[in-house]
């Protein structure tokens, strides 16, 4: 845990001042303000996204904000596929998929990644694949038959293995 040496009365007042963007500039320009809880959780107190890290709010409320000046109507699928062909950094993709996925989760299926570059396609294909049995439309459920335990499934593969009873 890291221990403030000095008190940032200054920092309090006047960040909530400056821009989203001058904010994280500032924040990152030494380890010791970059690591300040406090002032991330400050600055994301109002914004009504429900992210628990403070930093994934301020950033996704940045990118929300961005799109909304695209030409597309909000909301639209459009509009969804004009920010998945706008975004280039993985963490940005990353966000902006999290959000997806709750908003508006039937865009997924409908989502065109014919117009974006290999590094792109990659980063939202291995997001798809990330959670391949949320995505699966064909899945069956899987229901424990009688009363023996059976282990989790781990990712996509099922195996159905019984665990072994406890004789003692």
């Amino acid at each position: 845990m890291l221990v403030m040496k000095f008190s940032l009365p200054v920092d309090r007042h006047v960040s909530s001042y400056l821009s989203t963007q001058d904010f994280v500039q500032f924040r990152k320009s030494c380890t010791v303000l970059y690591r300040d809880e406090e002032a991330w959780s400050l600055r994301a107190k109002g914004l009504p996204m429900n992210k628990k890290n403070a930093r994934e709010k301020i950033a996704l409320n940045y990118l929300l904000q961005w799109s909304l000046k695209l030409p597309a109507r909000l909301g639209s699928n459009e509009w969804y596929q004009e920010i998945v062909n706008w975004l280039q950094y993985y963490v940005s993709i990353q966000l902006i998929h999290s959000f997806i996925r709750i908003q508006h989760f039937d865009f997924l299926y409908s989502m065109d990644l014919s117009q974006l570059s290999s590094s792109q396609r990659l980063m939202w294909l291995r997001l798809w694949h990330r959670y391949g049995r949320l995505y699966n439309p064909n899945r069956e459920p899987c229901y424990v038959t009688e009363d023996r335990p059976t282990k989790r499934i781990k990712r996509e593969f099922s195996y159905q293995r019984t665990l072994q009873p406890c004789y003692g």
